[in-house]
């Protein structure tokens, strides 16, 4: 796991059909006049920030990625939570727990979704 200490402010969103990226745009205002334009202020459409982390295969971890815990290296202890942002932090939840995210070096990280896409995976 890679922590980034100076978080760079991204965003994407959910557009119904799929996710936008504000890196798939020259500036941010590039991206926000695209959204505007495609009517994606609405409320339907989610918009998410980058927590300034990586996973495991340091893929940016994003509001609605779905993250799976490897507790111990042989794969016991599998863990399933979303990432939100609540009460001013970064947030894995799932239907049982909602906890502040922490540098917790022993812990594996790794993205295998998103709650628009698979939200099986929380089941």
């Amino acid at each position: 796991m890679t922590i980034k200490f100076m978080r760079e402010f991204k965003f994407r969103f959910w557009d119904g059909d799929s996710l936008r990226y504000s890196d798939d745009f020259n500036s941010f205002e590039a991206f926000f006049a695209f959204a505007d334009d495609k009517g994606y202020e609405d409320f339907r459409n989610i918009w998410q920030q980058f927590t300034g982390l990586l996973d495991k295969n340091d893929k940016e971890i994003y509001e609605g990625d779905i993250i799976e815990f490897h507790r111990t290296p042989s794969g016991q202890g599998r863990e399933f939570y979303f990432v939100d942002f609540e009460k001013g932090s970064f947030r894995f939840k799932n239907k049982y727990t909602n906890i502040p995210i922490r540098w917790d070096y022993s812990i594996e990280w790794e993205i295998v979704g998103n709650i628009f896409e698979n939200p099986e995976l929380l089941k």
